[in-house]
């Protein structure tokens, strides 16, 4: 199970994944933060990507 891990600001989103044992995280990417509805569109789209079953912020 991966864990997507944000973290929110008020200009960038900072996104980590961790590994498929939840062990260690790793950098992803930083999102610059557009509308509310733009960023959870790339947030659920990055859930997808990585099948992810969690987030955290």
């Amino acid at each position: 199970m991966r864990i997507l891990c944000l973290d929110v600001g008020e200009k960038n989103i900072g996104v980590a994944v961790s590994d498929p044992l939840g062990l260690t995280a790793q950098g992803l990417e930083v999102i610059k933060r557009q509308s509310l509805s733009k960023d959870l569109r790339k947030i659920r789209q990055l859930l997808k990507d990585y099948d992810c079953l969690l987030y955290t912020s």
